[in-house]
């Protein structure tokens, strides 16, 4: 069951703003800071985390890795179904329903801006469900830009995960374009995804 608002103490939220500063931040040190014992401490981090408010994951450090990151506002009758569209792409960082002009936010990342511009163009601005497209490439941030990305494992295929041929692209780089192709596929040219 969540913890609602009340059920989380001035103590409970020094925790977590610590663990969001340093995940690898010892009990010992947290119980020091916030003038608790290191069990108190520690039940207080199981707690929180059983109720899923506190939980880790690990991810890329996008800037350190070499990739540029797009932003894309879109409106769209059926978001779920634009979301779902990505969701084996391996370029695809997170995406959320929003509310006001534009219903659906997208986040993706790449080698290389050609190779971002390709794919905001074929799958976000040719999709006849998607309107009002706006992009933005993310050129810094106040905070590491940290996601989680879609590995490529085993063997490459043919479609792209989102049912795109990359060999029969124009855009793509075999073909005289500049796209490095979906990682998910045999025809990626790229570094990153192997």
């Amino acid at each position: 069951m969540p913890l609602g608002r009340e059920d989380i103490d001035r103590r409970d939220a020094m925790i977590i703003a610590l663990l969001s500063r340093d995940p690898e931040l010892h009990q010992a040190d947290l119980a020091k800071a916030i003038h608790l014992s290191q069990p108190a401490v520690g039940a207080r981090i199981k707690r929180l985390t059983k109720t899923g408010v506190l939980s880790k994951q690990y991810g890329v450090n996008l800037r350190r890795a070499g990739l540029f990151v797009a932003k894309v506002d879109a409106s769209t009758k059926h978001p779920d179904e634009l979301l779902r569209m990505f969701e084996g792409c391996p370029a695809f960082l997170d995406g959320y329903i929003t509310l006001g002009s534009k219903n659906v936010c997208l986040f993706f990342a790449m080698e290389d801006l050609a190779s971002l511009e390709a794919l905001v163009d074929c799958h976000v601005n040719k999709n006849h469900e998607v309107e009002n497209v706006q992009h933005s490439i993310i050129m810094s941030s106040h905070r590491e830009l940290v996601f989680p990305v879609n590995p490529v494992v085993g063997k490459r295929e043919q479609p792209a995960a989102c049912g795109a041929f990359c060999n029969t692209c124009s855009l793509w780089k075999g073909k005289g374009g500049k796209c490095l192709g979906c990682p998910s596929t045999p025809y990626y040219q790229g570094h990153f995804w192997g």
